[in-house]
């Protein structure tokens, strides 16, 4: 039976990843939280709660469906149609046109910031 050994580079190089992961799950959750608070009016725990209670208030908020739509989310190839059509309804619905919302589809990392704290950013939708 062999080993794995891992030498030290290795170990650096998943550190890295780990602390990439990290950050950006970190920078994701802060944006949510500002989207929440600042854009929807929500409180700021609403937007930590895992999944379900996130994806349905978003949901609501964003567009018309149902609460139970955002289970699409977990359906194989649906999921990938939800996303975008959350993003860039959401980004319509904030003001920031659809393109900012494909970007922030594709990037989420780099454009979500851009979404929630843009000076231009105010949430046209009903409450």
């Amino acid at each position: 039976m062999s080993h794995l050994v891992l030498t030290e580079d290795a170990y650096l190089k998943i550190a890295g990843i780990m602390l990439y992961v990290l950050l950006s799950g970190l920078i994701a959750l802060i944006c949510r939280i500002k989207l929440f608070v600042s854009h929807y009016q929500l409180s700021w725990w609403k937007a930590i709660i895992p999944i379900v209670y996130e994806i349905s208030a978003a949901g609501k908020l964003v567009g018309p469906k149902k609460k139970w739509w955002g289970l699409l989310l977990f359906v194989p190839i649906a999921g990938y149609v939800w996303i975008l059509w959350f993003y860039m309804t959401q980004a319509e619905k904030l003001n920031r046109g659809i393109l900012l919302g494909l970007l922030t589809a594709f990037f989420p990392l780099f454009f979500m910031p851009v979404l929630a704290f843009s000076k231009k950013t105010k949430y046209i939708g009903e409450w």
